[in-house]
């Protein structure tokens, strides 16, 4: 799937309000390589430029015979038309009128729902600079659990880009894309990309949460990266954050307790607190060649560590409480990407990123579950996360063949790579202790150990014809790849479990496991096609179209 791209689209009139046809219009923003896209009004009067980059346009009306207009200052987002119209009057003699009026606001030739976040938006807003943290704040998502049960809410950094995925109004299928084409990994139902992706090498990030077009293949929300491309001057970019434990305020009381009938020691005695978080992302892009050759690179690192409550006489190794470290290491993640204009008519991207990450104590510390209950983990039975390499590359043709007939290819490849470890204190024959009782587990993990790698392949092809009145686009879009998971359990169990009697733990049940567990998993096909018109009648907009999914997997 290529997105649902933003484009510019009106009417031409005369001074008598009669339509005019064969009008040539020009669209021509810095933000195009080849920086004039044109298009020539039909028969109704109308014109339609897609598949336009988000940036600032200039439009200009031009007829024999008539005064040359012209129109300044179109903000472009993405998924998002803009209508510009045009008036113009009859001149014997050449001179350009230029309008000045407001950007259009409203789509009026879609009822997509759709938010935005600009650059400026996500510079302005403190958060995590991720796009699950981003994201939240659109009504109607909401955070489901990520990689090993997690729910990890981030805030201002504090998740370490381990974030659980969005979901809206309660669809888990969230669809991620950098300039439309997909990258999710197979880990899951296809939620995750497996990458954290590097916030400096974006230039606005579109959710789209309903009447998608034809060439979504699902529900859900559909969140699309929107790539920073370089330019013809050299522009760069510094965030920097960091944040100590004296940067948070700390909420602790003397009345946080629980019924206290039956154990006086159920107070909150101790809160989770941060101990450092830094991020620092450096981003530079510009010409090779002017008008030529673009290239931007970003780099980002980031580091968080968290100080994690264990509470006063739950775990037999800090009968007394105590804080435990996350552990959180440094998470490079590096971005490049090239744009060449190698012919008038052909346009070419090449965009790779790459990155990895590790925490110690991923687990560690008590959580909140259902039915108002708390499930501890003691820092030996913490799983150890470290991803050790994710990369994900992409590369897309872009050709107007004429002004009215658009060719679009791209092809995606990502790849992620997980490992659940036991930490390295652990014993060859250390198995998890549950205590059900108190819902501590100690001794090791359960989780671990655990080695998951995918690869995913992504083809697309779209042809868009636009007649000005009509905007045609058929495509088809095909997936494919694998997944390998192993496991290898000590003593091939995952967990002892215990009761309390008069006070005492008594083993009660043991998990076995069949290790070591080997599954591959083949996604040998997920193939669409579809054909979607958007016809406009004056004021109002028709858009109709069909779709047909395949799917094959082993």
């Amino acid at each position: 799937m290529l997105f649902r791209s933003s484009g510019i689209s009106g009417e031409v009139k005369d001074s008598t309000g009669a339509v005019l046809p064969g009008v040539t219009v020009e669209v021509a923003s810095p933000a195009l390589i080849e920086k004039v896209r044109s298009a020539t009004s039909d028969g109704a009067g109308r014109y339609t430029v897609a598949s336009l980059r988000p940036g600032t346009y200039s439009v200009t009306f031009s007829l024999p015979g008539f005064n040359t207009v012209k129109r300044e200052g179109v903000q472009l987002t993405s998924d998002f038309t803009a209508t510009v119209n045009a008036d113009m009057r009859v001149g014997a003699v050449e001179e350009t009128i230029t309008v000045a009026a407001n950007s259009p606001l409203v789509d009026v030739q879609s009822i997509t729902t759709r938010t935005v976040m600009t650059r400026e938006v996500m510079d302005t807003i403190p958060t995590g600079r991720n796009i699950q943290a981003v994201g939240i704040m659109i009504p109607g998502t909401s955070l489901a659990q990520g990689g090993g049960g997690a729910l990890s809410r981030d805030v201002g950094g504090s998740g370490n880009l381990q974030q659980s995925p969005l979901q809206y109004r309660g669809s888990g299928d969230t669809v991620q894309t950098i300039e439309g084409l997909r990258l999710n990994n197979l880990c899951g139902t296809g939620q995750y990309s497996g990458v954290y992706w590097n916030d400096g090498s974006f230039q606005e990030v579109s959710y789209v949460t309903g009447a998608d077009s034809a060439e979504m293949g699902q529900g859900g929300i559909r969140v699309n990266m929107v790539p920073k491309d370089g330019g013809n001057t050299f522009r760069g970019a510094l965030t920097a954050n960091y944040a100590g434990k004296n940067f948070a305020s700390k909420n602790l009381r003397d009345n946080l307790a629980g019924d206290l009938t039956f154990n006086p020691n159920n107070r909150i005695t101790n809160i989770g607190e941060i101990q450092d978080i830094w991020d620092l992302n450096p981003s530079i892009g510009g010409p090779i060649k002017k008008d030529k050759l673009w290239f931007l690179l970003a780099q980002r690192v980031t580091q968080t560590n968290n100080f994690v409550p264990l509470p006063k006489g739950l775990f037999p190794k800090y009968p007394d409480g105590a804080t435990a470290e996350s552990g959180g290491a440094m998470s490079p993640n590096f971005n490049t990407r090239l744009t060449s204009q190698v012919s008038p008519r052909n346009k070419v991207s090449f965009a790779y990123y790459v990155g990895t990450d590790s925490t110690q104590y991923f687990d560690v510390g008590c959580t909140a579950t259902s039915f108002n209950s708390v499930s501890c983990i003691s820092p030996e039975a913490a799983y150890w996360l470290p991803t050790p390499l994710q990369y994900a590359a992409q590369g897309k043709w872009t050709s107007p063949v004429t002004s009215k007939l658009l060719v679009e290819v791209g092809q995606s490849f990502s790849v992620a790579t997980y490992k659940f470890k036991y930490q390295p204190e652990n014993g060859p024959l250390d198995i998890q202790n549950y205590n059900r009782s108190t819902s501590v587990r100690t001794v090791a993990s359960a989780t671990a150990p655990n080695d998951y790698f995918s690869q995913v392949w992504n083809s697309v092809v779209n042809l868009s014809y636009v007649t000005g009145s009509h905007n045609y686009k058929v495509g088809v879009n095909h997936q494919w790849g694998w997944d390998h998971t192993k496991v290898e359990r000590h003593g091939d169990m995952s967990v002892l479990t215990f009761l309390n009697v008069n006070g005492v733990p008594a083993a009660s049940t043991a998990t076995l496991t069949n290790s070591p567990y080997d599954r591959r998993n083949n996604l040998n096909a997920v193939l669409g096609l579809y054909a979607q018109d958007k016809w406009t009648l004056s004021r109002v907009t028709l858009t109709y179209g069909g779709r047909y999914d395949y799917f094959n997997a082993s």
